[in-house]
Order: structure tokens, then C-alpha cells, then sequence
């Protein structure tokens, strides 16, 4: 019976050996997958961090170049309204110009004809009897004077 005892107790203490590697490999086996799935997990996190980040940056990309096409907006519009003031003074300026040249242009025209009347040769004014058909008297000019009392 020792013989059988001896193979039995050679049994259990691998069996027990066997049993115990198996629960080290167990162990063992338990902590990787437990640090597998962290890892992947970290990894995961990342992966959706990095995307958000990249779609932030786009947005981010958008808004600057939405608030670089206004800017562009409103300079251009800013040079339309400014030229728009130059371009209204301009016509004030032209307006008054032609005023201006009207004016002077009928003082020229007012002083030629003062010009003129003054090179005419004085109207010489007779009494003259004039008669108008179903009159039978002629009717004669008749000298008017200004009276300076009223």
C-alpha cells in the first residue's frame, strides 16, 4: 500500500501543483484581460477625444473664416459708402460750379448789353402829332413829371 500511497500522494501533489499553475495562469490570465480592457478603454477615450478635437478645430476653422468674409464684407462696403461720399460731394461741387458760371454768365450778358446800349447813338424825340383812324384830332404827346411830393 505504500507503493499505491506513494503514487497517489505523487498524483495529488501534481494535481495540486497543475491545479495551482492553473489558478496562477488563472491569475495571471484575469489581470492582462483586466489591463487589456483598460488599455482599450484609454485607447477608446482617445480615439473620441481626437475627434472631438478635430471637429472643434473645424468649427473653430468656420468660424474664422465666416468672421474673416465679414470683415471682408464690411470693409468692402465701408469703401462703397465712402466712395459714395466723395462721389455726392463731387456732385455739390459740380452743382455749385454751374451755378457760379450761370451767374457769371448773365453779368457778361447784363454788361454786353449795357455795352451795347452805351455805343448807340442818343434818341433824338420830336414832337409829333400822331392820329389814329376813327379820331378826328390828333393827339399830342404830352410831357409827364415826376412829382417828389406826394
Amino acid at each position: 500500500m505504500e507503493g499505491q500511497s506513494a503514487v497517489g500522494i505523487s498524483r495529488r501533489s501534481g494535481a495540486s501543483r497543475f491545479s495551482r499553475t492553473s489558478s496562477i495562469i488563472g491569475l495571471k490570465k484575469a489581470d492582462v484581460a483586466a489591463e487589456l480592457a483598460t488599455k482599450q478603454a484609454e485607447f477608446n477615450a482617445l480615439q473620441e477625444e481626437a475627434k472631438h478635437k478635430e471637429e472643434t478645430a473645424k468649427i473653430k476653422a468656420q468660424l474664422r473664416a465666416e468672421a474673416t468674409r465679414i470683415e471682408t464684407e464690411l470693409a468692402w462696403r465701408k469703401l462703397e459708402l465712402e466712395q459714395f461720399e466723395v462721389k455726392k460731394q463731387i456732385e455739390i461741387a459740380g452743382a455749385k460750379l454751374a451755378a457760379y458760371q450761370k451767374v457769371e454768365e448773365s453779368e457778361d450778358h447784363v454788361n454786353s448789353v449795357e455795352d451795347d446800349l452805351l455805343c448807340l447813338p442818343p434818341i433824338e424825340t420830336k414832337s409829333a402829332s400822331f392820329s389814329f383812324p376813327g379820331h378826328p384830332q390828333p393827339i399830342q404827346p404830352v410831357s409827364i413829371k415826376h412829382s417828389t411830393t406826394l
